[in-house]
């Protein structure tokens, strides 16, 4: 999976999604406003809010993807040659754990949200 590739595709077809009511404002570095112009310049139809959008949820699923296995002490299965896999002791399990939950907290809150 190329999350930051999978972008582009999507800027391509302009597709649409759930969004939650909740809203960031960050604070950009000089070098990184500007690459954000640029991205807007070249997708005219994209607002910027959308490109910022995309981008950061790009690199949080990059950034899930990088978290390191850590092998614990419990086996968990038996890979094909035999050999044990143990569970992660790392950071993804955890992670994961608190994704899940806050996805459920989202969830909530977007069906409490009365429908136009």
């Amino acid at each position: 999976m190329k999350p930051f590739a999978d972008i582009t595709t999507k800027w391509k077809r302009f597709g649409v999604g759930t969004l939650t009511d909740h809203q960031y404002q960050v604070s950009l570095l000089p070098q990184d406003a500007t690459t954000l112009q640029q991205l807007c310049e070249r997708y005219p139809r994209m607002t910027q809010a959308e490109i910022i959008r995309d981008l950061l949820g790009a690199a949080l699923r990059d950034l899930e993807q990088s978290l390191p296995y850590q092998p614990g002490k419990k086996v968990i299965a038996l890979d094909e040659m035999g050999d044990e896999i143990y569970a992660d002791d790392g950071l993804t399990p955890r992670f994961l754990a608190l994704t899940k939950h806050y996805q459920h907290l989202l969830r909530l809150d977007c069906d409490t949200i009365p429908s136009a």
